[in-house]
């Protein structure tokens, strides 16, 4: 299995190498190789070195946006869910962060974030941070799609969503507000945007916003991928 992530010309990819480390130990496949499109190791390089005659490529993305369906699709030479290429098989799984199960594992760790700040969950606004763009609808559809689910758990007073590239902003979002607000960054990494977009705007809010930062380097995701794989098995 491949993961494949955004990456960064820095190369900061803990949260990948973190569940490639964990996805190995389990033993499920063969082999576990990380790759990002941004600052390598280079997905075409890892994917040639892998021998198994069937490989699973997970896109450790939020969104099934252009970096997915354009960028990795050109690097990998991909003909769609799967490609037969020089005797093996390649199965294209959906972006991580489409699995409906993120929206638990949100949940669970907003509500936990809550605890240690005592704030009671049933009066707080949980809101969903994403990326956003004017030019792709994906990152929005992905934020709201967790967001209808979160509320449908009825752990919280409310749950709004807000994004970084559009309207409507994380500012328009908490100048709204009335009441303790609690929020998650609906990102893979702890990167530019998770640690450092977001926490100066909730900083300038008050009463506090607790912050649990990016949602991609929880533990818990290491199921999803999983969870994604056998999707795309089932369906190849």
């Amino acid at each position: 299995m491949v993961l494949v992530a955004h990456g960064t010309a820095e190369g900061g990819n803990a949260a990948l190498n973190s569940h490639v480390s964990a996805l190995a130990q389990r033993r499920v496949f063969a082999e576990v190789a990380g790759a990002a499109l941004t600052g390598g190791p280079d997905p075409d390089e890892v994917l040639a070195r892998i021998k198994a005659p069937v490989t699973y490529v997970v896109p450790f993305f939020m969104t099934d946006g252009t970096a997915v369906r354009d960028i990795l699709y050109r690097r990998l030479r991909l003909e769609g869910t799967v490609t037969e290429r020089d005797g093996r098989r390649i199965v294209l799984s959906a972006p991580v962060g489409l699995n409906a199960g993120l929206a638990d594992l949100i949940v669970h760790r907003a509500q936990t974030l809550a605890g240690d700040h005592a704030i009671g969950p049933e009066t707080a606004t949980l809101v969903l941070v994403g990326h956003g763009s004017t030019r792709n609808p994906a990152s929005r559809r992905t934020t709201e799609a967790h967001a209808a689910r979160a509320r449908q758990s009825g752990v919280f007073a409310a749950v709004a969503t807000a994004f970084l590239d559009e309207a409507p902003t994380l500012a328009q979002v908490l100048a709204a507000l009335d009441g303790p607000a609690l929020a998650v960054g609906l990102f893979t990494e702890d990167g530019l945007h998770a640690s450092q977009d977001v926490p100066p705007i909730l900083a300038a809010r008050t009463p506090e916003v607790p912050y649990l930062g990016a949602i991609g380097p929880d533990p818990g995701m290491a199921d999803l991928i999983l969870d994604q794989v056998k999707a795309a098995d089932a369906y190849s």
